[in-house]
């Protein structure tokens, strides 16, 4: 016992308890002097099979919370625990994140029996190491029926074991080992200690082999074990092989097996294993290890849309589950399948796939059980079985919390009914699986219900991150669980944003658990530039009730530019400068301001600073409205360079306004603007079916003015429900969306569809315009979770990706915008463009722009685009690009042949494209492997090409001279766009022309009267100066995303 006056003490009594009739408890008592918050305290009881523990907020087995520096609390141990015997048992008093032991006491509880321990004996005397010692305990039953009696055989390791002894006793034999030589000990419940001399094992591990150092995960790597037995007898060792990583610096035992090798004899003993994720790996074999293996991620990748898992069946039955798997790389690849079903795990084949080629191997396992069996390959759930009996179901389910910590399982607790007249095996499965996510977990219990009997199945669900999560216990509908991080962000901060090459910058966190329990949380930070190059840091958290941490992560750069750290859920831009000395000479040389936005929208300024200094600059750039400043960006500037920044205001009210663009010199450009009325007409949005398959319920047609232009979707539930696939839509089904819009003039659409044909006509009233659209759905692939922010453009989209994959996959959906590209695509002469439209996949895409050829180079449509470069199902993602190009725009640019002068290329490579020559105009068609970058249509260059005369021909696009004001009064249009393919022919590009990465200004609309100023420079070279950098559903991916991370 640990006495002292002045240092923690705990004490727990020797007890002789009767654990038959009732659960005993036992009384400890502690002092925690010199610590008077308890909070990191645990108090700890053992013994054979039993713990029981206290801190300041919970306990477990013991009768109260450790509440106060000293106190005597009780330990109960249940009813019929042992049955008989004397046992150690041991108090601790420790520092729960330390793991300190401040005070420790030990006593021996003896449980009355008849039955007692006469004698152990333990041979051989002396063994080698990882060698069996027997230990023989002969008990004793004086009474005169079968007693039941618990032996706990300590030797390195506890073993206990519950035996009935009959009446006159019985002898038990115990097998234990050792691992390291030396003089070594076994002891009996409370018996004296038995020694035993332990010898070095002498087999040798001569060499440790791998058959692949370079492989794939869930692809089998064999590991060979040379050994060897010099003695001249035969000798048993037990082979453990081990996994090293370097990343931890620590082995891991990850199988075992025992041999016996006899005198002189050399053997290999074989170790076949595999990776579920990428890693670098050793294994050892005593203290020989393999070279470094090296795994990367299998480019074949199970397809979950495309793995079917049968219908529900009835008990006895089976069920046909086909698993297809994709190779998404460029050479042929295997892959080891697992299936998982009903607590088994069965290793269906080792799949071989082709690149680009989808494999699918077929199971059909029997379910003899009733209830729902969630269905698993290689750990990832892709369904469920529910499979029937009679008279046995799920009649209701609780769930104890809807709010809960990530740390905390989601407790549930279903009544399971049987009303039959026999008993009944069942299975009863709780799923969580996270909103918009094809992604769950689950736990799952077998359990006997008895005939008649109505029973309670307790079982959790685990979550993996915040988010809103579908709880549900079988076939029962679901319940919404919210969780959220327990340790939370009480601040945070980055030390500065302009910092010069290779100097730190710091960002500090302070977090705070405001729980009642210890908590843990991981926490990280990255930096990262726009050419891809990052730095990431993560550490393990744990922090007390009620208290706080301040934690710190420094970065420095080795480059200039604008830099982005992501911390807290949010990205922060950094400039980094690079200190040459010199003198900055800033100009704003191009704004585009909103001079006619829309009520209750955002609205976006461009501006683009010149510098023609030999210093490099950082300059604040504000936006004010009204006098205001409603938006700050800081900017970077090399010396002969010129940089952008987009800035953005939501008007609130309708009227006119004054507007300014000031930087740190005190420059500014000044703009006025009108604020107009909104665009859509109320109640004018519809939806018809007009052919292909039929959906069991119509979808809902939406319609919102966002960024410049209308967005419309379909819905097949809720607003931003986009996968139509759930009202059974698939990809013929054809729809006609409508909708009227007010004082603008609709020139273009832009659709993420098949078989897209547009028309406008006269609205009902004054100034207003029928639109009406007919498409096709096509399935999507969308990214939702970034390592930075969301990026606002296809131009952010590499610096805020990581794992270019998509989350989130719909077979079918339809989502569409309409735009007026007023003084952006052809300028002064915008009614050139009327009819244009535009189909594609991508998620992110920019209107059209036109570059004018100012520069030097031909005239060209460009669209920025960005996608994620797989599918959520980790196939590579393809996609395409339509675009009808109406004979007023060809005419422009002097096209007379479109299917011969008409070119594409994408990131500046060429790339195949189709020509469909129509009556009205031309289609281009352009397949696309998808990332990010500039797709680019010209008319083909040849020697009578004029740049400059085709750029006169179209009108200049952009802002005007500093000191002049355009204004400009557009009627609205009435156009129909059915066109007939008339001839088509295929190309393959060449000479692509450049692009210029661009950043886009917010829409002006048609149909009005409108006054801009703008900076000097007519052309924009790369830039449509009316255009919107937010995909053509902006307004809807951001709810999506919002919704998904609220």
């Amino acid at each position: 016992m640990s006495v002292g006056n002045t240092a923690p003490s705990v004490s727990v009594p020797d007890a002789t308890i009767n654990d038959t009739a009732s659960a005993s408890t036992i009384e400890v008592a502690y002092n925690a002097r010199g610590h008077a918050d308890l909070s990191d305290l645990k108090l700890r009881v053992a013994g054979p099979n039993f713990t029981a523990e206290a801190t300041k907020s919970s306990k477990a087995g013991i009768n109260q919370t450790l509440s106060s520096t000293s106190d005597v609390v009780a330990f109960t141990i249940p009813k019929d625990a042992y049955g008989g015997g004397a046992f150690r048992f041991s108090a601790f008093l420790f520092n729960e994140s330390s793991g300190e032991i401040v005070a420790d006491d030990f006593s021996t509880v003896t449980v009355e029996s008849p039955v007692s321990v006469s004698n152990v004996s333990v041979s051989p005397s002396t063994a080698y190491a990882e060698n069996n010692v027997s230990v023989e305990v002969t008990l004793d039953n004086g009474g005169s029926s079968a007693e039941p009696f618990t032996v706990a055989v300590s030797a390195g390791r506890e073993r206990v074991r519950r035996v009935t002894v009959p009446a006159g006793g019985t002898t038990e034999t115990f097998n234990v080992s050792f691992e390291e030589a030396g003089e070594r000990y076994v002891r009996v419940n409370v018996e004296p200690t038995k020694s035993v001399t332990i010898e070095p094992n002498p087999i040798e591990t001569r060499a440790v082999t791998a058959s692949e150092t370079a492989l794939k995960t869930y692809q089998n790597v064999t590991v060979n074990a040379t050994l060897h037995n010099p003695t001249s007898s035969s000798v048993s060792k037990s082979v453990e092989l081990e996994a090293y990583d370097p990343d931890y610096g620590f082995r891991t035992l990850v199988a075992t097996e025992t041999v016996t090798l006899d005198a002189g004899e050399t053997r290999n003993v074989s170790f076949v294993r595999h990776f579920e994720y990428a890693t670098t790996k050793r294994f050892y074999v005593s203290s020989k290890s393999t070279e470094q293996i090296n795994v990367t991620e299998n480019p074949v990748n199970v397809l979950t849309d495309e793995t079917t898992v049968g219908s529900d069946v009835s008990a006895g039955e089976s069920s046909e589950i086909n698993v297809s798997l994709y190779n998404s790389g460029e050479r042929t690849a295997s892959k080891l399948v697992f299936l998982e079903w009903g607590g088994s795990k069965q290793l269906v084949g080792n799949v071989t796939v082709d690149p680009g080629q989808t494999e699918t191997v077929s199971f059909s396992p029997t379910f003899d059980v009733g209830g729902t069996h969630p269905i698993s390959v290689n750990e990832r759930g892709v369904g469920v079985v529910n499979v029937s009996v009679p008279s046995v179901t799920v009649t209701s389910y609780d769930v104890a919390a809807t709010d809960v910590y990530l740390a905390d399982d989601i407790e549930t607790s279903a009544t399971v009914e049987n009303t039959g007249g026999s008993a009944r095996e069942f299975v009863v499965t709780a799923v969580a699986e996270r909103r918009n996510e094809d992604s769950w977990r689950y736990r799952s219990k077998t359990v006997s219900v008895g005939a008649g009997e109505n029973r309670t199945v307790n079982l959790t669900a685990s979550v993996y991150r915040p988010g809103t999560y579908d709880v549900r216990v079988n076939e029962r509908a679901p319940t919404a669980v919210t969780a959220e991080y327990a340790v939370k962000t009480r601040s945070a901060s980055l030390s500065a944003d302009v910092v010069s090459v290779g100097e730190n910058v710091t960002v500090t966190q302070t977090y705070e658990n405001p729980t009642n329990e210890t908590r843990s949380r991981r926490v990280s930070v990255s930096a990262y530039s726009r050419d891809g190059s990052s730095q990431y840091e993560s550490r393990e958290l744990v922090l007390g009730s009620g208290k706080t941490a301040t934690e710190t992560f420094n970065f420095s750069f080795e480059s200039t530019g604008r830099k982005y750290v992501w911390f807290n859920q949010t990205s922060h831009q950094l400039i980094v400068r690079n200190e040459t000395g010199g003198t900055p000479n800033l100009t704003l040389s191009r704004v585009y301001p909103p001079s006619n936005p829309v009520n209750n929208t955002t609205a976006g300024v461009y501006a683009e600073v010149t510098n023609d200094g030999d210093g490099a600059a950082v300059r604040s750039v504000n936006l004010t409205i009204d006098g205001a400043v409603v938006d700050s960006r800081s900017i970077y500037v090399p010396a002969n360079e010129s940089a952008s920044v987009f800035l953005e205001h939501r008007f609130t009210e309708e009227g006119n306004f004054s507007g300014a663009i000031v930087f740190g010199d005190g420059k500014r450009h000044t703009f006025d603007g009108t604020v107009r009325g909104s665009v859509l007409v109320s109640d004018s949005v519809s939806v018809d079916f007009l052919g292909g398959t039929r959906p069991s319920t119509s979808p809902t047609a939406h319609a919102e003015y966002n960024g410049g232009f209308v967005n419309a979707w379909l819905s097949s539930g809720d607003r931003y429900d986009y996968d139509l696939s759930e009202l059974g839509v698939d990809n013929s089904s054809r729809f006609e969306i409508s909708f009227t819009v007010r004082n603008y003039t609709p020139r273009t659409v832009i659709g993420r569809g098949q078989g897209l044909e547009w028309t406008t006509s006269e609205g009902p009233t004054e100034n207003t315009t029928n639109v009406t659209v007919e498409v096709q759905p096509s399935q999507l692939d969308y990214k939702t979770e970034f390592s930075g922010s969301y990026p606002s453009s296809p131009a952010e989209w590499s610096a805020n990706v990581k794992n270019d994959s998509a989350d989130i996959g719909f077979d079918a959906a339809v989502m569409l915008g309409v735009g007026t590209v007023q003084d952006g695509l052809a300028g002064e002469n915008a009614s050139a463009v009327t009819g244009m439209q535009v189909t594609t996949d991508a998620q992110m895409y920019s209107m059209p722009r036109y570059v004018d050829g100012s520069d030097g180079t031909r005239p060209h449509l460009e669209i920025s685009l960005a996608a994620p470069h797989r599918t959520a199902e980790g196939r590579l993602n393809y996609g395409h690009y339509d675009a009808f190009l109406p004979n007023s725009l060809l005419d422009a640019w002097g096209v007379t042949d479109p299917k011969s002068q008409l070119q594409a290329s994408f990131t500046g490579q060429d790339v195949h494209s189709d020509v469909t020559v129509v009556k009205s105009g031309a289609y281009v068609n352009v397949s696309l492997h998808y990332s990010t970058g500039t797709l680019t249509i010209a008319k083909r260059s040849s020697s009578s090409d004029d740049a400059s005369g085709a750029s006169a021909s179209v009108g200049g696009i952009g802002g005007t001279s500093a000191d002049e004001t355009t204004t400009e009064t557009t009627a609205a249009a009435t156009t129909t766009v059915k066109p007939t393919p008339m001839e088509t022919s295929t190309a393959t590009t060449t000479g692509a022309a450049p692009t210029t990465e661009t950043t886009a200004t917010y829409t002006t609309e048609a149909a009005t009267t409108e006054t801009a100023t703008a900076s000097s420079d007519g052309g924009v070279p790369g830039f449509g100066a009316s255009v919107t950098l937010v995909s053509i559903v902006a307004g809807a991916l951001l709810a999506l995303r919002r919704s998904d991370r609220a």
